[in-house]
């Protein structure tokens, strides 16, 4: 699961709600900037993501 977090007064830079699972199994629930994720290809295939912020 992944949810955008949209910049703030407190937090200027956007992020990421990751939630990291196992066997359908939720281990945990981790707030990130948007610079700390990439894409994993060897998992997901050819990945093409934007990197464009939006208002």
């Amino acid at each position: 699961m992944l949810d955008h977090l949209r910049p703030t007064k407190t937090q200027q830079k956007p992020g990421y709600i990751l939630e990291i699972f196992k066997d359908g199994e939720t281990l945990d629930v981790v707030s990130v900037p948007i610079s700390w994720v990439n894409p994993l290809p060897e998992t997901w295939g050819s990945i093409e993501h934007d990197t464009r912020q939006t208002v």
